[in-house]
């Protein structure tokens, strides 16, 4: 093996490496955001039930169909209390503004935790934009060393003048390579 091979294979053992390194920063950036990144899941499960329950309750009274709004209800043990004539729980508030309230809630949780959101994101665009800087780097370097090997290849056959060295096929050669 020559020293370009040697050179290249440690290119591309930088690159493996490379790739390793970023999944093991970024399983340690998603751990240490995991607690808000699940909580902002649960939040957004949440949402997405509170307003499948109000769009099944709408249809309802659009229908003028209490039972369909009592089966829509039932879908949430807490809506189903509160349609009880009897329940203190919610007393005098329909369940479509308990759902509201809800989607309230929800709401100021969320912009409390769209900060950690906002910086989780931005950790990793970070990573991912020094991913990319070091892949081009790589590159660069990937080529430098084929240049590097062609020129003294060159020479090593005697050819002395670099006027008369064909870069244009190493070029060539380069950006097949980087494509």
């Amino acid at each position: 093996m020559g020293a370009a091979d040697f050179l290249r294979n440690r290119v591309d053992e930088l690159k493996k490496n490379r790739v390793k390194v970023e999944r093991e920063v970024e399983k340690k950036i998603e751990g240490d955001y995991l607690d808000v990144i699940t909580y902002n899941e649960t939040l957004k499960r949440r949402q997405r039930h509170n307003f499948k329950l109000i769009n099944l309750m709408v249809d309802a009274l659009e229908k003028g169909d209490g039972s369909a709004l009592e089966e829509a209800a039932a879908a949430d043990a807490q809506l189903s209390d509160a349609l009880k004539k009897d329940s203190d729980l919610y007393r005098n508030e329909h369940p479509i503004i308990i759902l509201t309230k809800r989607l309230e809630l929800i709401d100021k949780h969320k912009r409390f935790i769209a900060g950690d959101i906002d910086q989780f994101r931005k950790v990793l665009q970070e990573l991912e934009a020094l991913t990319d800087g070091s892949d081009r780097a790589l590159q660069r370097a990937k080529v430098a060393v084929l240049l590097w090997s062609k020129a003294h290849a060159r020479l090593a056959a005697g050819e002395t003048d670099p006027a008369k060295f064909d870069f244009m096929s190493v070029a060539k050669f380069a950006f097949d390579l980087v494509l």
